[in-house]
């Protein structure tokens, strides 16, 4: 099995508020695309 990768975008939450409350454009909002290694070992079993 070889690694696993997956193309993440991250927004900031408080500028996604503000363009919500139409205090700033969607073009506004702060965001990074980054490519990150995926942990193909993680479980979740509901909690």
């Amino acid at each position: 099995m070889g690694l696993v990768y997956a193309d993440i975008e991250l927004k900031n939450a408080e500028d996604i508020t503000l363009a919500k409350r139409n205090s700033i454009t969607e073009e506004d909002i702060k965001s990074v695309h980054v490519n990150m290694l995926v942990n193909t070992g993680a479980f979740n079993d509901g909690n």
